[in-house]
């Protein structure tokens, strides 16, 4: 009986617990108030409050009348999305509740053993900007991956010094190209030496230095002067958080650079006086700085430190810094925002910039904090134009390639639409001996007798960099640069020689005999057994090109052509936000963009590569224009497709080119990222 007793009081305690637990109100609560819910989610998903019947009452009709993204709305908290994150094969990454017109927040960066994030890409492969772009539906961003290069062996001649437990580097012998270890001695090497005159590197001549994950300092003007130094490769794990004052400088001949995600300190002048720069990177979390329109920004204060041949001034800039565009070349004019209030001085010093197209009015120019100093010598004579728009920069205009034999090399080179150009092509074909100057350029004379090529529409300051075809006029010699040089009076540019063909002038000995002609020299062929190869490709921003050329270079009896559309494409064709030609050409299935010239002799070729950059996951339409320009089936002939793209494969964009060449015998081609290796590629060919 007292057992039978016990057992009912246990169980009448269990039931007053269950109770206490579950709550007894008839809503379903514990009777508390019903925004004390613990379960309600953001913007109030989640809860049970205001949940409307089950049934049709109230509901839209099922057309487009005021249809919104999909999203989870609340009268009271608004409309919130979701930011799904797809690592593609990395490590898990949690999505993101966002409420509509709110920035995402940059996620932590996945892992993938023997692979380096490049950043989040959008379905359309356009990067997403962490700090400028807006959440407006839900959406999947895409995680792009390059494969982590495994460095050469190290540089004999580096010297170091040691510092507690671990290893400065303070100097080299005479090197082209420069590998600093990660270790020394068994110690890490975690810095490059600087100093207030020179740094360890200072006034070297070689051309490329790679910099292992372990350095964190680079110090000031550790590389300044070094005129020759064309890339600089930092790894996407480096442990970098400082880049001295001037440590950069002079690097005239520096085209990129990308500063990776610890970098919290760049110093004053670090990038001073880099002519050729064309564009920065900031690798993705980096919180101290970024990179727009390819400029360097820091972050807190929006002060653009570093310009390069751009345009235009991204709207986030409030502050200009002193310097910040001085000996820029590539570029006459600059458009300047509203939002800029501080402009330092001697900004554009030295630069071809002699433009400033201002979006305010005169009245807000003169508001702005500078001093009468900001254009200093080299652009006396600058032009101010105010409420003007963003600038879209105009294709330049060419007359013609050309072609320079020297030895058993020829070297193309595009010449200019002016005075100077048509008169040199008047001449042709001309030898002339060349010999060098100043360890900047190869000069030479015209031929006893002649006149100096007509200079009439020269500029009155030109600012050389590689490459570039110029007449110097006080002394009539045509000037072939190898190295970047300072604004200078008395140059006329009539062209520019090829990327592959700039390092080859540049060792010629002295009075070397050039023929330049307007037909390209025919080389005796010599028998072979190795297939003719045809290396094609569209280009829109130069990433497809430099592939290509790297396929050409590592096959033998190949031939790169590219293919040119008739009509070029701005930047404002490829703006995929808005209803641009890029856009409209994907969409119709009829768009066949006009090319300008043809391949000759198609039909000799037994291999066919096809590169392309990816536009809305298939090949952009003039890849179409191209197989359908020849009356020629390819029978027979490999085909090999290869794209660019900032995140995706090749994907269907290859077997949707099959139906024009159906007897072909297509491979199934690659990605292939910009510097990445193309021997797999290649080995589609056996």
């Amino acid at each position: 009986m007292k057992t039978k007793k016990f057992v009912c009081i246990l169980l009448a305690c269990i039931l007053c617990l269950v109770f206490a637990l579950t709550g007894c109100g008839g809503n379903g609560t514990n009777g508390s108030d019903p925004a004390d819910n613990g379960d309600i989610g953001i913007g109030g998903v989640g809860g049970d409050e205001d949940k409307k019947p089950d049934g049709d009452e109230d509901k839209k009709p099922d057309g487009d009348e005021d249809k919104k993204p999909s999203g989870d709305e609340t009268e009271d908290k608004g409309t919130y999305y979701t930011v799904t994150f797809d690592s593609r094969g990395g490590s898990a990454v949690e999505s993101q509740r966002i409420r509509e017109g709110n920035p995402a927040a940059r996620p932590q960066t996945p892992t993938y053993d023997g692979y380096y994030l490049t950043g989040w890409f959008k379905k359309d492969d356009t990067e997403w900007n962490f700090d400028t772009d807006r959440v407006n539906e839900n959406i999947t961003l895409y995680a792009g991956w390059e494969a982590e290069v495994q460095l050469p062996d190290s540089t004999a001649s580096l010297t170091f010094v040691k510092e507690g437990n671990a290893y400065t580097v303070t100097g080299i012998g005479e090197e082209a190209i420069v590998v600093i270890p990660a270790e020394h001695e068994g110690l890490p090497v975690t810095k490059i030496q600087g100093h207030h005159g020179t740094g360890a590197f200072a006034q070297k001549a070689f051309t490329s230095v790679i910099i292992p994950d372990t350095i964190t300092e680079i110090g000031q003007n550790t590389f300044y002067g070094c005129r020759q130094l064309v890339t600089v490769n930092i790894g996407a794990n480096s442990s970098l958080t400082t880049i001295g004052n001037n440590a950069f400088s002079a690097c005239s001949s520096l085209k990129n650079i990308t500063i990776p995600q610890g970098v919290r300190t760049i110093g004053d002048g670090a990038f001073n006086n880099c002519a050729s720069l064309e564009s920065f990177s900031v690798a993705s979390g980096n919180t101290a700085y970024r990179a727009e329109n390819g400029h360097l920004i820091e972050r807190a204060t929006n002060t653009l430190i570093r310009g390069v041949a751009n345009y235009n001034v991204p709207e986030s800039v409030t502050n200009i810094a002193q310097g910040a565009f001085r000996r820029t070349s590539g570029i006459t004019e600059l458009y300047i925002p509203k939002t800029v209030t501080v402009i330092g001085n001697s900004f554009i010093q030295d630069s071809t910039i002699t433009k400033i197209n201002y979006a305010g009015t005169e009245a807000e120019w003169n508001a702005i904090e500078k001093s009468s100093s900001m254009w200093n010598y080299g652009n006396r004579d600058v032009q101010l134009v105010y409420a003007v728009a963003p600038i879209t920069p105009s294709q330049p205009v060419n007359l013609c390639e050309v072609y320079m034999t020297f030895g058993n090399e020829t070297v193309a080179a595009q010449l200019y639409d002016n005075a100077t150009s048509r008169d040199l092509v008047s001449r042709l074909p001309l030898t002339l001996s060349f010999s060098d100057y100043n360890s900047v350029e190869k000069i030479a004379y015209m031929p006893s007798g002649s006149s100096a090529l007509n200079t009439s529409d020269a500029p009155d300051t030109y600012t050389p960099v590689a490459g570039d075809l110029a007449v110097y006029i006080p002394w009539g010699n045509i000037s072939i640069f190898y190295n970047a040089f300072r604004a200078s009076a008395g140059l006329a540019p009539f062209g520019k020689i090829a990327s592959d063909g700039i390092a080859k002038l540049s060792q010629i000995s002295n009075n070397t005999q050039i023929t330049i002609t307007s037909e390209k020299p025919v080389k005796p062929e010599q028998p072979t057994n190795e297939p003719k190869v045809l290396v094609a490709y569209f280009s829109a921003t130069n990433t497809t090109e430099g592939v290509a050329e790297t396929i050409h270079s590592q096959v033998a009896n190949s031939y790169l052509y590219e293919i040119i559309p008739q009509e070029q494409y701005t930047s404002a064709d490829l703006n995929y936000n808005t209803d641009c030609r890029a856009n409209r050409e994907q969409n119709d299935p009829t768009a066949r963009p006009k090319i300008s010239g043809s391949v000759e002799n198609i039909e000799q070729y037994d291999v066919i590569f096809i590169g392309y950059p990816i536009w809305w996951g298939q090949a952009p339409k003039i890849i179409y224009t191209f197989f359908e320009s020849y009356n020629y089936d390819f029978d027979g002939v490999t085909i090999i497709p290869f794209c660019t793209s900032g995140s995706s494969g090749i994907g269907s964009s290859a077997t949707s080119l099959h139906s024009l060449a159906p007897k072909a015998n297509w491979k199934s081609g690659a990605r292939i990222s910009s510097g990445g290796s193309v021997s797999s590629l290649i080995a589609q060919m056996n």
